[in-house]
Parts: C-alpha cells; sequence; structure tokens
C-alpha cells in the first residue's frame, strides 16, 4: 500500500489538494473513465461535459466502480495488481490496496449496500473482496481460467461472472462466494467474456463476447433455474458485421439495449459500431469513423438516459450519444486507450446511523438512542434517536446504528490557507488512512462497542 513517510508530508498535500482543481469539490454527476495508455482516470462533469480533473493511479487501469452513495470510487489497476480508491469528493487517491489482490485485476462490481468491492483478477483466476469500511481484501475465491467481466443482479444478492473459458458464466452468492448457477459451454460460445449488463428489473441481461472477428452478443435470462443459467437468444450481430464485441448497456426504464463492437480487423477496426436492440432485434444502428471510437465501455444514466460511451485505441474519447436520435451530440476527449467507465449521478451525504451529525456512526450516537429508548419522538428525528423514521426509539433504530458502527464519511479535503494548515491536513489524512486498514471495531474502546441490547 502506498503511504506517506514524514518527509513526503509536503508532495502528500499538494497532492491531495491539487488534484480536483485545487481542492475544489467534484460535481455529483460525473464519469469515471480508466485511462489504460496513461495511467490515469479521467473525471468529466455530466453536465458541463468536460474533464474536471485528470488522476493518477495505478499501472494500466482497467475497471473503475462507484458506490452507490457516489463516495468512493474504485479503479482496478492490472499492470501492479492493485485497487486504488479515490474519494469521489476531492479526487484524492486515499488508498492503494494490493494485500490480497490477484495477478492483472481486470473489472470490478459494488455490492448493492456498498459495502462489499468485487475484483476479477484475471491472471490468477480468483475474485478478491474488498471491505468498503476499511479497504482490506475480506474474502478471496478461486473461479475458471480467466474471469473479466463481473455484475452484481439489481434486486437479488448474486454475483455474475464471465470468464474466457469452458465455463464461461457464473451465478455466485455475494455472502460466500459459492456457485449457485452456471452455463454449460456450447460451442465455445463466451457468453460474457467481454462485458455483462441487466435490466433494471433483473429479468434479462445481454452479455458481451469478444473473439476477434466473431464478437457477438446474447440475451440471458437474469433468473437461474435448477442450477442453469438460460440463454434466450444467442449471436446478436455475430457476424453482420464482424468485429469484437466489447460492451453492453441496458437503458433503465425502457430497458433497451445498447452493444458496442470494434470495427473489423480487415479494416483496421475502422468501422466501429453502437447497435440498439430491442424486442429481439436490432433497431438502429450508430457507426463511428475511426478505430478510436471503438466502444470500450458505455452506461446508460438513470436520470436523463443518455448513453455515455469510453472509446478509444490510441486516443480515448467519451461521446454522448441522444437514444431518441441515436445519435452522438458531444465528445470529450480523455486519455489513450480508455477501458472502464463509471457513472454516479447522486452523491449521499449523509452517513446511516450518523445521529450527531459528526461524520462517523460511533457511541456517541449509541448514547442518543439509548437516551430515548422506548420514547415516541418526532419520525426521522435524529438527534432524537429515531433513524429508522417509525417515530419510536428502538430495536430498528439500534441495529441502523450497529450495522454502520465505525464507518465515516468522507468529505473533500479543504483547500489550506497556509502551510500550517497544509501540515496538519497531512497528519490528518495519515491518521485517516492508517486507522482505516484496521477493522472499525479494533480502533475503539472494546468495552463501548454496541452491546446485543440495551
Amino acid at each position: 500500500m502506498k503511504t506517506c513517510v514524514l518527509r513526503s508530508w509536503i508532495f502528500c498535500v499538494f497532492a491531495v489538494t491539487t488534484s480536483a482543481a485545487g481542492g475544489a469539490e467534484l460535481p455529483a454527476r460525473a464519469a469515471y473513465v480508466t485511462n489504460y495508455g496513461d495511467d490515469t482516470v479521467s473525471i468529466v462533469s455530466l453536465d458541463a461535459r468536460a474533464v474536471v480533473a485528470t488522476i493518477d493511479v495505478g499501472d494500466r487501469p482497467m475497471g473503475v466502480a462507484v458506490t452507490p452513495d457516489g463516495l468512493l470510487a474504485y479503479v482496478a489497476n492490472s499492470g501492479d495488481n492493485s485497487v486504488s480508491v479515490l474519494d469521489a469528493v476531492s479526487g484524492s487517491v486515499i488508498d492503494t490496496i494490493t494485500e490480497g489482490i490477484g495477478v492483472s485485476p481486470s473489472h470490478l462490481a459494488v455490492s448493492r449496500d456498498g459495502e462489499r468491492v468485487y475484483v476479477t483478477n484475471n491472471g490468477s483466476a480468483s475474485i478478491s473482496v474488498i471491505d468498503t469500511k476499511t479497504n482490506v481484501v475480506v474474502d478471496t475465491a478461486s473461479t475458471p481460467p480467466l474471469p473479466w467481466s463481473v455484475a452484481i443482479h439489481p434486486v437479488r444478492d448474486e454475483l455474475w461472472l464471465g470468464c474466457s473459458s469452458p465455463e464461461v458464466l457464473e451465478v455466485r452468492s455475494t455472502t460466500d462466494l459459492s456457485v449457485l448457477a452456471r452455463v454449460a459451454p456450447t460451442n465455445q460460445l463466451h457468453y460474457a467474456s467481454s462485458d455483462l449488463a441487466f435490466r433494471a428489473d433483473g429479468s434479462e441481461a445481454f452479455g458481451a463476447e469478444s473473439c476477434g472477428e466473431c464478437g457477438r452478443f446474447h440475451r440471458i435470462s437474469g433468473t437461474p433455474s435448477s442450477g442453469t443459467v438460460e440463454i434466450l437468444q444467442s449471436n446478436i450481430t455475430w457476424y453482420n458485421p464482424p468485429g469484437a464485441a466489447y460492451t453492453a448497456a441496458v437503458h433503465p426504464t425502457s430497458g433497451v439495449a445498447y452493444l458496442g463492437k470494434a470495427g473489423s480487423v480487415s479494416n483496421n477496426h475502422e468501422s466501429p459500431k453502437i447497435f440498439e436492440f430491442a424486442d429481439g432485434a436490432v433497431r438502429r444502428m450508430l457507426t463511428f469513423t475511426g478505430r478510436d471510437y471503438t466502444p470500450r465501455a458505455m452506461e446508460v444514466a438513470p436520470d436523463d438516459g443518455l448513453l455515455w460511451v469510453a472509446q478509444g485505441w490510441d486516443q480515448g474519447f467519451l461521446s454522448v450519444v441522444d437514444p431518441a436520435t441515436m445519435l452522438a451530440i458531444t465528445t470529450v476527449e480523455v486519455g489513450g486507450n480508455p477501458q472502464g467507465l463509471a457513472l454516479t449521478t447522486q452523491r449521499t451525504l449523509f452517513l446511516p446511523g450518523d445521529l450527531n451529525g459528526d461524520g462517523r456512526v460511533g457511541s456517541e450516537d449509541l448514547d442518543i438512542v439509548r437516551a430515548n429508548w422506548g420514547a415516541g419522538v418526532d419520525a426521522g428525528c435524529l438527534s432524537c434517536g429515531d433513524p429508522s423514521g417509525d417515530g419510536i426509539v428502538g430495536s430498528a433504530d439500534l441495529d441502523l446504528v450497529r450495522s454502520n458502527w465505525g464507518r465515516t464519511l468522507r468529505t473533500a479535503v479543504p483547500e489550506p490557507g497556509t502551510v500550517v494548515l497544509g501540515f496538519v491536513g497531512a497528519i490528518a489524512l495519515l491518521r485517516r488512512r492508517n486507522a482505516s486498514r484496521r477493522h472499525p471495531r479494533d480502533r475503539i474502546n472494546p468495552n463501548r462497542i454496541p452491546p446485543d441490547g440495551v
């Protein structure tokens, strides 16, 4: 892990306070693009449609994922077997995780509750699980060879994993990583080896398969039966036209799928395309000119429905496609050879269980619940001890405090006005980072851990 030693405090302060335009808070509506060729992440404002920060991360970054509260971004660095953790408010790299990460980490997915990050290690055939409270790997599991794509089912606690191997699509429990279902190999189809995107209700998913000229997409049932995942429709856009299939995205309300494909090898990948798929067929197609517009990753913004596409080969771009016209309306230049994309459209600055508003869930919050235990209060009154909002201070409120015990709300690092303030900020950052490497219950008085009852 990267840490700052005493002689490096000045450098660390500079890095923290200048990474996001002099310490300015980054926008809540943003796109995170990993630039494989530059070892950076470009942060793009969805409103301004411009790069607002460029962050140095590890070697050859691939996948990126943002927690549901919009506060943290995790980046898989395939070249140095690490995961960078970004404060999404300030743009600072607040941690670099190496212990427990396998060889060539490629992609990531965040659990629905935001407490776990699942990392596919392509080079060591494994999954690593990161606890977002501590940024420590808490579990690992072996997988079939060459794990790549990974996605969380939108309504069930399932991890869907695509591998470039005989057992190419698995469904696993997010709790213990046990295999719940899989697709058996059929004619060597790699059903989701490149990417996997779900409909919002989880009923179906679209898998992208990349195999040179024979890139294709598959429509997959989102509900396994008797340990088997059913393929509903195979070989969408197989050789018509040829080209590798890299990415898929689904509109959250209409359910329309967007399928991104490279150009043919025979014409130097010069005609990459995005297909619009609905009602069992391709309806429209958007063609780009030049291999630098090869779609590498796509996401649909849930608030306005625009399709954002990370594209690149040597140079990199982030294009905005209007689904109504199926035309690109804006193109933003990012770093070289972008590979991963994650969108965030909101930022939750409330931490469940933080009753006194100090940005940390701990003994003071527990004291509030205890002092008001059994009382009828205004529904949702935090200072009265009712985070559950049921109007009675009781076990539901205690459970919220206990389940979030030790969590802290990360906020933007203020721009220091003097060198002294800068040093103070550096010391605080060091303490916070060092503390975050221990389990929250290891850095509080064990006698003050909330008991099973009050």
